[in-house]
């Protein structure tokens, strides 16, 4: 199972009947994601001309510190030091989406979330043709409120374990608990099956 592509477009791109919160900036102007090209994360684009681009990034691997506390820093990153545009000449039909919950200034959440699907046939790296596959919003208060409740039990619990007296003893208590299940999980798993047990016990 791939990853998927992300894709902006400078074409204009069709517009629903009814925009809703939405605006045609907002709209042209979002990123949106497809799993019809690579599928490796790489940024596709659609000029004003209509045809298809593929930014190629160069850079190189800076290896890990084997020492570092943090996985990521252990693991090395790439370094990104530069990008070119290449033109593509592709014969493919591309379906492309994305989902709007917040305003055009990102401040703001919208009172409903919106996904707005479009399909885009081109040949030889060529628009040919753009539509607009599906356009729905559906009501988010549930959705936020449900938001907000988890936003809150997570700060009152980030809270309670930044309490001195919460670290002084979680850690070790956490330490012993996890070595606990552990050990149990290492028996449990070298042990003979309860068949086998009950076939020595009762041998005829």
């Amino acid at each position: 199972m791939g990853m998927y592509d992300s894709i902006i477009c400078k074409y204009p791109l069709p517009l629903p009947e009814e925009l809703g919160e939405l605006t045609q900036t907002q709209i042209q102007n979002a990123t949106y994601q497809t799993k019809d090209l690579d599928e490796i994360l790489s940024l596709f684009k659609v000029c004003e001309e209509g045809h298809l681009w593929l930014e190629e990034i160069g850079g190189y691997y800076e290896k890990g510190d084997p020492k570092a506390k943090s996985i990521i820093d252990r693991l090395g990153k790439f370094v990104q030091t530069d990008s070119t545009w290449i033109r593509q000449d592709r014969t493919c039909t591309i379906q492309f989406y994305e989902s709007f919950r917040v305003s055009e200034d990102q401040k703001d959440e919208l009172n409903n979330d919106y996904w707005l699907e479009y399909e885009a046939v081109f040949i030889d790296g060529k628009l040919n043709k753009i539509s607009i596959l599906e356009f729905s919003k559906k009501d988010n208060a549930e959705r936020r409120t449900r938001e907000a409740e988890f936003k809150k039990e997570w700060k009152s619990l980030n809270n309670f374990l930044n309490k001195w007296y919460i670290k002084f003893w979680y850690s070790p208590w956490r330490w012993l608990v996890r070595n606990i299940f552990r050990t149990y999980r290492r028996i449990k798993y070298h042990a003979p099956s309860d068949w086998k047990v009950e076939r020595f016990l009762l041998p005829w």
